[in-house]
């Protein structure tokens, strides 16, 4: 499986960018969101994994 941007993604990078903002994605973030499209893993399972992983950066 790999992550190929959505349009809808690619309309909420350009958002957040006229706002000032800048997110920027890593590959284990993508992989989650990839995963929760194709129906491996379902919504809260993704905010979980999310959130742990991002938690988990932050401490590094």
């Amino acid at each position: 499986m790999r992550y190929h941007p959505t349009p809808d993604d690619t309309l909420a990078e350009i958002a957040t960018r006229l706002a000032g903002d800048d997110v920027v994605t890593d590959e284990i973030e993508d992989l989650i969101v990839t995963l929760k499209r194709a129906g491996v893993i379902s919504g809260n399972e993704m905010g979980t994994l999310l959130s742990r992983y991002l938690s988990e950066k932050t401490q590094i």
